[in-house]
């Protein structure tokens, strides 16, 4: 296997587990999750 095949596997192997990585990931929700700190450390 010569070097340009193993780098476009890699690279590939690369995206894959990226997108994987990505789907996994929710949303934020920011009434839920981003509200209650800034009500607790900025709001007065």
């Amino acid at each position: 296997v010569d070097r340009t095949q193993t780098l476009i596997a890699s690279a590939f192997v690369l995206a894959l587990a990226h997108s994987a990585v990505s789907a996994a990931e929710k949303p934020v929700d920011f009434s839920r999750e981003i509200l209650p700190i800034l009500s607790n450390k900025c709001f007065i």
